[in-house]
């Protein structure tokens, strides 16, 4: 049984699933909305097996070489960075309950994807 436990495993992780779980590190302080493409030859972003690491620009924009969001997520993290270190994590939570991350979307062949960072209080003041 457990053999089959470890099989099972091994084939998930090659199937490709590198690309599945995604972190975002964005500038110290930054609030807005980010915007990253997926599928750009020559992005700068990091790679291992299991995470792919996207660096957003101080202007909210981001790329990414992987070819398009996963539809298959496991998920994202999301990170503040300053001089090159993550300083705080930041998270997607429902209403009232103090997230940073908001409205996250992709077009329909993946090629973009979105999503607002701030508190629950700045979201809603960009939209009105």
């Amino acid at each position: 049984m457990m053999k089959w436990l470890f099989v099972a495993v091994g084939l998930f992780f090659a199937n490709g699933c590198g690309d599945r779980i995604l972190t975002f590190e964005i500038p110290q302080g930054y609030a807005g909305w980010v915007r990253v493409q997926f599928g750009v030859a020559g992005c700068q972003d990091s790679k291992t097996e299991i995470r792919t690491t996207i660096k957003v620009r101080a202007d909210g924009t981001a790329c990414t070489s992987v070819r398009a969001y996963p539809k298959t997520a496991w998920f994202s993290k999301f990170f503040y960075v300053k001089n090159g270190k993550r300083t705080a994590q930041l998270r997607p939570t429902g209403w009232g309950e103090g997230g940073m991350i908001w409205a996250e979307s992709t077009e329909i062949d993946g090629h973009e994807y979105r999503f607002f960072v701030g508190t629950e209080k700045q979201f809603n003041q960009w939209h009105q």
